[in-house]
């Protein structure tokens, strides 16, 4: 019983997290508009016909001018080529208020990469219930640095790969210890060993960034470009509740056997008897 709910419990947690970051990426119903739109601009773009990427934008908010300098921002980046790949890799929504007014504004960020360089990102914004209404804005962002920061920080990623193996053994070695153990609140005690935090150091071109959090099984630790943030992470997984348990483990004590009784006949485990003699 024990382990179906150890069992169970994982399962769930995994599966909801793998479910919700899974949302995050697939967005709303208005993804599909937004691709197209997206798709017809940048061709637009490509074929130097500014006329048909102006049917993708709404004029209310882009004017003709600003996307003619997003076009030339795009060829000084890309270069002047009509391949480019174009993939979804984050979503937004909010209130805002700017040029929309006081209005729900949702948006798409695309990574657009040429030559299979990943060098920028794109987020286009649209307004959210506008079932016909085209971009009313655009984001374009340089993210050279971070092919460039992640390439340089190769032999740390590699450390990181080797800590990351060496703290999920540790991890895995504590949970089964735990699990073998006859204590009290095992249950309690093996999900501990399970839980574990990071901390992440974000590079950006700036400056940094720090950040901390708890988390259900041991992070992964490595260096890896987050191009909607345009910034580099550096990623230490802690095993904080297999730590705990390391040096818990001494002072939980067992659960001692039930005493034998003093006229306990060892004969009778085997054979059985009765108060009237043997069976």
């Amino acid at each position: 019983m024990r382990k179906r709910f150890l069992t169970v419990t994982v399962f769930i947690l995994v599966f909801s997290a793998l479910f919700f970051s899974s949302c995050q990426i697939e967005g709303t119903s208005h993804g599909q508009r937004a691709k197209k739109l997206t798709t017809i601009m940048l061709d637009g773009f490509a074929n130097d016909d500014m006329d048909q990427a102006y049917t993708a934008v709404e004029e209310e908010y882009i004017s003709y001018k600003e996307l003619v300098s997003i076009s030339n921002y795009l060829d000084s980046i890309l270069g002047e080529s009509n391949y480019y790949r174009m993939e979804q890799v984050g979503f937004n929504k909010a209130n805002v208020r700017y040029k929309w007014g006081n209005k729900h504004v949702f948006s798409i960020i695309y990574e657009i990469s040429v030559g299979g360089s990943h060098v920028v990102t794109m987020e286009v914004a649209m307004l959210q219930g506008d079932t016909n209404g085209g971009i009313c804005g655009i984001d374009v962002v340089d993210t050279s640095y971070i092919d460039s920061t992640v390439k340089d920080l190769a032999p740390l990623n590699t450390v990181l790969i080797v800590y990351t193996v060496l703290t999920y053994l540790f991890t895995l070695w504590m949970f089964i210890s735990c699990w073998r153990r006859r204590i009290a609140h095992k249950r309690w005690w093996a999900l501990l060993t399970l839980v574990g935090a990071f901390v992440r150091i974000s590079l950006l071109e700036s400056g940094w960034r720090f950040f901390a959090m708890l988390t259900f099984v041991l992070n992964v630790s490595r260096v890896a470009g987050d191009i909607v943030s345009t910034a580099v992470n550096v990623t230490v997984g802690i095993p904080v509740g297999a730590i705990i348990y390391f040096f818990m483990r001494k002072k939980i004590k067992d659960i001692p056997d039930d005493p034998t009784p003093k006229d306990y006949d060892p004969r009778a485990a085997k054979d059985g008897f009765s108060d009237n003699g043997w069976l």
